[in-house]
């Protein structure tokens, strides 16, 4: 069996490390970017099956413009996105509600990056049969 790739794309080393070290324990292929622009230019040269995206990231290309970008490739428009924050609760928003409106951003899942890790595994294995 193929081992699966996922790109992660966040401005938190620490998160990422800790994203990096719970998937490659469960046979992913884990890559990584710091920011949109650079998550934009890994994901054309790995060619993820999953993607994971945080929302408020601190550069002009966020996690909603990013997956934008990434739905407007062809290759990459049915690709399962799930977008990290840790924002919803504090500032009152629900981000899946505003992404639902538009039809073209499917197979998104949005969870607080507080997830459980098992709780994580379990949705890419949903996301990723």
């Amino acid at each position: 069996m193929e081992k699966k790739k996922i790109l992660i794309v966040d401005d938190d080393a620490e998160l990422l490390d800790s994203l990096k070290a719970i998937l490659e324990s469960h046979e992913y292929i884990i890559e990584v970017a710091k920011d949109g622009k650079s998550g934009l230019e890994m994901l054309k040269i790995t060619k993820p099956d999953l993607l994971i995206l945080d929302i408020m990231m601190e550069s002009t290309l966020d996690g909603f413009n990013t997956l934008h970008k990434i739905r407007d490739i062809p290759a990459f428009d049915q690709t399962p996105v799930i977008m990290f924050t840790a924002m919803s609760d504090s500032l009152g928003v629900n981000f899946r509600d505003a992404i639902e409106e538009v039809d073209s951003l499917k197979k998104v899942v949005f969870l607080e990056k507080t997830v459980n890790p098992d709780d994580l595994i379990n949705t890419i294995k949903v996301l990723l049969p």
